[in-house]
């Protein structure tokens, strides 16, 4: 049951229509979509499926992938092991493989809901990009074929989460950026998009209770005094990175004045109307965090 799951939720997203051409100009290209809102402002989509209504196809999957499918013209792209290797598979809007690609051998998910596929591809539009339990990030083309892989783990740190990865990559203009934040060494990292290159890493290392320092939150690109920049959330910090070098910007901190242990960072931040709202506190708590300054803002920009 649970190997149908990524792809029925394909169906209900867009079973309005049953005309490919309708998608041709459709760009959802990572997770939580174009804005990483998770919401659209446009389209005609089902409140409901109940009883099998409004599915208009249901495919299995090769494997257990936990990701979010990204969608881009005619192509549905989401990640999943076959044949226990980490995978990428193209659908079409017919539940029809377009391509599949086997980057290598998976490791598989630790919790029983759990997946080695776990974060999301991004695109631009003109590339394609994967990151594993594994350790893998991986860039193709839009056909499928691999271009680069590295390995992050392999590189610069042993995975020390206590659960299964979660952190999606992002895109800037030049990059794509990922995100490591565990007990021991943090870190974002940025990798040339054509070449897979690394063009920049940044530490990212805080003192925390335990299982604290841990994240599965994937950051957003956002803009900040006219530059494009990275907010990630983590560790009890929300901190803010310059896209071109992962300069620190500024952070704010103050989301565990008592110390409580497990408060470990799994939903993502969103942005709105200048704010970045943060959720903490294994779901329990939020904060409204003004976006703008430098430094140490936690005495001034939280607002509420």
């Amino acid at each position: 049951m649970f190997k149908h799951f990524t792809a029925v939720v394909v169906l209900i997203l867009f079973a309005s229509t049953t005309f490919a051409g309708e998608f041709a100009s459709a760009k959802w290209p990572r997770w939580r979509g174009p804005d990483a809102s998770g919401s659209t402002t446009t389209g005609k989509y089902p409140s409901g499926w109940a009883d099998g209504k409004n599915i208009a196809w249901k495919i299995k999957l090769p494997g257990r992938g936990c990701s979010t499918p990204i969608v881009w013209g005619e192509q549905i792209i989401l990640t999943t092991p076959i044949d226990g290797k980490d995978a990428l598979i193209s659908l079409d809007w017919k539940g029809k493989t377009r391509w599949q690609t086997v980057i290598g051998p998976q490791r598989r998910g630790k919790h029983r809901n759990g997946s080695g596929s776990n974060p999301s591809p991004v695109t631009d539009g003109t590339h394609l990009f994967a990151y594993y339990k594994s350790g893998r990030l991986v860039g193709l083309d839009m056909k499928g074929k691999l271009l680069w892989k590295t390995n992050l783990q392999d590189r610069f740190a042993k995975d020390t989460l206590y659960w299964d990865l979660g952190t999606s990559p992002v895109l800037t203009d030049k990059h794509v950026v990922v995100a490591v934040m565990h007990k021991g060494e943090s870190f974002l990292a940025a990798f040339d998009k054509k070449s897979g290159e690394m063009a920049w890493k940044t530490a990212r290392n805080y003192e925390c209770p335990t299982e604290g320092d841990h994240s599965y939150a994937t950051p957003t690109v956002i803009q900040h005094k006219g530059q494009q920049a990275i907010l990630t959330w983590g560790a009890e910090h929300v901190t803010v990175h310059r896209a071109t070098d992962g300069k620190l910007l500024w952070s704010c901190g103050g989301f565990n004045p008592k110390g409580k242990e497990f408060w470990v960072a799994v939903s993502s931040s969103v942005v709105v109307d200048g704010m970045v709202v943060v959720p903490y506190g294994r779901g329990t708590h939020l904060c409204g965090v003004g976006l703008g300054g430098s430094g140490d803002v936690t005495e001034t920009h939280r607002k509420w």
